[in-house]
């Protein structure tokens, strides 16, 4: 059985298609990637929404104890310093729960 020249050219082009086809779905630059690369923006986008809120939130906390600042709070620098220094006042009674 012999092959005429159209039939060799229609199943060259066919493989051609056909790797192309399959290179544009699973290549490192195919459909599946891009999908992948879809789920993995999403993941990141959200991971910079809370990183945002996270600063936002220290940097209204860091305000709050910058003397200059307008939102400057006295007593939430007392708060902050007794809190980590462990510091009570003379006239406070301390109970020391376990924790």
């Amino acid at each position: 059985m012999t092959l005429t020249r159209a039939a060799v050219i229609r199943l060259g082009l066919s493989a051609v298609i056909l790797y192309l086809a399959a290179h544009g779905l699973t290549g490192r630059q195919g459909l599946v990637s891009y999908m992948g690369l879809l789920d993995q923006e999403r993941v990141l986008e959200t991971e910079r929404a809370e990183l945002e809120a996270t600063i936002a939130t220290l940097s209204e906390r860091a305000a709050r104890l910058r003397t200059g600042s307008a939102a400057f709070d006295r007593d939430y620098l007392e708060e902050r310093a007794r809190t980590i220094l462990g510091a009570a006042r003379a006239d406070e009674v301390v109970i020391d729960l376990p924790g």
